[in-house]
This record gives C-alpha cells, sequence and structure tokens, in this order.
C-alpha cells in the first residue's frame, strides 16, 4: 500500500496536470483613449517661501505642502468631453479586438552598400624596342655648287649692275654667265668698239673680282656682217667672228674662263641666213675653237699676266624641240655635229 501522504500528494500533482491541459479562454485588453487635457482645468497653486506669513513656522508651511502634493491633481474625466455636443473622441495608438494577430516580427532591410566604381588600372610602361639598324643608305654625290651658276644681264646702268653683283655674290655659286649681243659692242664695223664694249668689260672684271669664274656667250651678229637683217644669225664669213673673239680676249680675255659659240644654232629666229644644220655650225665652231686656244697657248707663257688655265671652249646649247620649218630636233642636231667632226675637239 501507497501511504496516505504520497497518496495525495499524487492526486495533486494529477489535478495540476490536468488543469493545465484545460484551453484557455483568450483575454482580451481594451486599450481605451486618453482624452485631451482641457485648457480650463484649475491647477492649485503652490504657495512660494514669499507667501508665508509672519506667523506660520517652517514646519506648519511643509507639512501643509506635503498635504497638498499628496493630494491628486483635478482633471476632467472622459464624460467632461462627451458633454460637448457634437465632440468626437479621438483615438490614439491601435486598437486591439477579438480577432488581433500580432504582426510579424520586424526585421531591419539590410543597408545597400553602393558600388565602387572600378578604378581604371593604367597600363604599364612597356619598354620600347630599339629598332634594329638597317643598312645605310648608298651616299649619293651631292651637288658642288662651285660647278653651278647663275646667268646675269649686263644691259644695265651702274646702281642696278651693283645690285645685281651683290645677289649674284650671296648665292655662293662657282659660275656666272653672260649673253654677249655682238651687234651692241661693234655697231659701227670690225674694231668699232664703243661705250657699250667698255661697260661689259667693267661688269665682267667686276664679276672676277668677287671670285666668280665668268662664262660668255657670244651670239647675234651686229647687220653689217650679214646678208640677211632678219632677225638674228651668224656673219657669212666665219672669219669676221673670228676676228671678234680676238679683240675681245685681247681686251678682257684675262676675266674670262669660257666662251660658248654661239646660242639655240638649231632654231631659225637664232640661225638666219644660214642652212640650219649641224654640219653649218661646225664651220663657225671650228675656227672659234683654234682661235680660242691660240689664244690660251700665247698667254700661258706672256711674260706680264702669264694665264695658268686655258679659256673653255663651250658648244652652243641647243633648244630642245622637234623638227619644224621653224627647228631641228635637238637631238638630230647633235648627231650632225658629230658627224661633222665634233669628235675630234677635246
Amino acid at each position: 500500500m501507497i501511504p496516505r501522504p504520497q497518496t495525495l500528494l499524487l492526486f495533486l500533482l494529477v489535478t495540476c496536470f490536468s488543469v493545465s491541459c484545460i484551453p484557455q479562454t483568450p483575454i482580451p485588453i481594451y486599450v481605451t483613449p486618453t482624452p485631451q487635457t482641457q485648457t480650463d482645468q484649475t491647477m492649485t497653486a503652490i504657495p512660494t517661501a514669499g507667501g508665508l506669513s509672519p506667523t506660520e513656522t517652517p514646519a506648519e508651511s511643509q507639512a501643509e505642502a506635503a498635504a497638498t502634493d499628496t493630494e491628486a491633481p483635478t482633471t476632467m474625466p472622459a464624460t467632461a468631453a462627451a458633454s460637448t455636443p457634437g465632440a468626437q473622441p479621438t483615438f490614439l495608438g491601435a486598437i486591439v479586438g477579438p480577432d488581433y494577430t500580432p504582426p510579424p516580427t520586424f526585421t531591419p532591410r539590410p543597408t545597400d552598400t553602393p558600388a565602387l566604381k572600378p578604378t581604371e588600372e593604367k597600363p604599364e610602361a612597356t619598354a620600347t624596342r630599339t629598332p634594329t639598324p638597317g643598312p645605310s643608305p648608298t651616299p649619293v654625290p651631292g651637288l658642288d655648287p662651285a660647278q653651278i651658276g647663275v646667268q646675269v644681264h649686263t644691259l644695265l646702268d651702274q646702281p642696278d649692275w651693283d645690285e645685281v653683283l651683290r645677289l649674284t655674290s650671296q648665292l655662293g655659286l662657282g659660275w656666272a654667265k653672260v649673253q654677249i649681243d655682238w651687234e651692241l659692242l661693234e655697231p659701227g664695223g670690225q674694231g668699232d668698239i664703243g661705250v657699250d664694249f667698255r661697260r661689259q668689260e667693267l661688269y665682267i672684271e667686276s664679276l672676277k673680282k668677287k671670285g666668280l669664274k665668268v662664262l660668255v656667250s657670244v651670239a647675234k651678229a651686229p647687220n653689217w656682217a650679214r646678208s640677211t637683217q632678219a632677225e638674228s644669225g651668224p656673219p657669212d664669213d666665219p672669219q669676221v667672228l673670228v676676228n671678234f673673239l680676238n679683240v675681245m680676249m685681247q681686251e678682257f680675255g684675262n676675266s674670262i674662263d669660257a666662251i660658248e659659240i654661239w646660242n639655240e644654232p638649231n632654231l631659225l629666229r637664232e640661225w638666219q641666213g644660214r642652212p640650219m644644220s649641224g654640219a653649218e655650225y661646225m664651220r663657225y665652231f671650228t675656227p672659234a675653237y683654234q682661235a680660242i686656244n691660240a689664244y690660251s697657248d700665247r698667254m700661258a707663257t706672256d711674260p706680264k699676266e702669264p694665264r695658268s688655265t686655258p679659256i673653255i671652249v663651250v658648244t652652243a646649247g641647243l633648244a630642245p624641240t622637234s623638227t619644224t620649218d621653224a627647228s631641228v630636233d635637238d637631238r638630230a642636231y647633235l648627231q650632225q655635229m658629230y658627224d661633222a667632226g665634233l669628235g675630234q675637239f677635246r
């Protein structure tokens, strides 16, 4: 048998367990709004120390103050607001009913972390490759300024000629070419030396003094030496040309480095009155060449002004053209000159 005290304890435990299993009726909670405080409530003034009468003791004043502080302030109940016609109660806070379901627990939204803009990485500097040097170009010979020249016009007055001389010297070239108009230097006949001849002499000497080599081109025979007066042309007799060359070399031959025999003889306007061919030209070139070389030989042994270098004889420059009634192809003309013996001259 179970002792009596233990039986009683077991009964109590069973009873408590049974009661705990009985479903409980939910207890609704009603929240009533707090009425707004009326502005016309009468508040009890708290006396200040300055308001004590002379007969009151501090103990009595403290007792009265304590009694006043313990009294609840007089407030207007909710019925006071309801007594006002047309007034509606204002509800503050949530209204909880029998079917109230608690809202889910608020979970804070994670704060968005702004995405960082990727920084643009600068490319690393790479070492510049040194190109492998290739083969060196073959140098070509440059132009030698000492072998280049410019043509100047001598039919000028002295101030203009001085300016031409100054500009020519600044070019740094080695040669100057002068066109000799024979008809101006001997206008009246063989040996007729006038002012134009002397001016030509002075201008050529001034070029020489500037350190330039002078090339003289002789053309345009005077009318007295030609039977045809149209345009320009050679003299009828090649010996007349030789005579003029001898006079010119005698007067200023020391200032001359080269002589060109005529100019563009393959053009009719430069060779009027004579057959226009390379063979006819050689009839004039041959005696002129011989006369110039004879002068150079004499000057090489001249006791007063010996000449160390001979005068260069230059064939006429040909105009680049074709064969027409007024011209002969320059290549064909040159071939005619060689056929007439040009190759024998050095």
